[in-house]
């Protein structure tokens, strides 16, 4: 145990200066700017979720809303917030459906026995983990082939065991 400890305190302390810079008051520009964007997009978020509360503004329709709400020179992205981007995209019934999808794979991890089911369960909660901070799970075609590579994983260990 000391020396896993150990090992990861060594591999990592080279990347303390990045590590550091994220998490205190940013020291350059370029991270004072992203935090920045990460903020007005997440207050913008929550503007789309008010004003279109139940079916939201539809599958991918968030940087077109956002466009249209933009000055010229902003920030048009998706929300860097999976779940935010999801209730501001398909609104309360999809963010509903998500929840019970996480709580479905909550139960069976929790219940499996099934040591392969347990490593990827453990990759999905990493993958859950990465999606409150970026929305590439979301919405770029890589992330999503990732995503569903992996739910497809779980799924088969977990029809494997019933």
């Amino acid at each position: 145990m000391f020396y896993g400890n150990y090992r990861l305190r060594i591999n990592l302390f080279p990347l303390r200066e990045l590590f550091l810079n994220r998490v205190n008051a940013p020291a350059t520009t370029t991270e004072e700017f992203s935090l920045v964007g990460r903020a007005w997009l997440t207050e913008q978020a929550f503007t789309v979720i008010k004003e279109h509360p139940l079916l939201g503004v539809g599958s991918g329709s968030f940087i077109i809303q956002l466009a249209e709400r933009a000055g010229e020179f902003n920030f048009v992205e998706p929300v860097h917030n999976i779940p935010l981007l999801i209730t501001s995209e398909l609104g309360v019934f999809g963010l509903i459906l998500i929840l019970m999808i996480i709580f479905s794979i909550g139960k069976n991890f929790l219940s499996t026995k099934n040591s392969n089911a347990i490593i990827i369960g453990a990759l999905l909660m990493g993958l859950g983990a990465i999606s409150l901070f970026d929305h590439y799970l979301w919405t770029l075609a890589p992330g999503r082939l990732m995503l569903g590579f992996v739910l497809g994983l779980w799924e088969g260990q977990i029809a494997r065991d019933k």
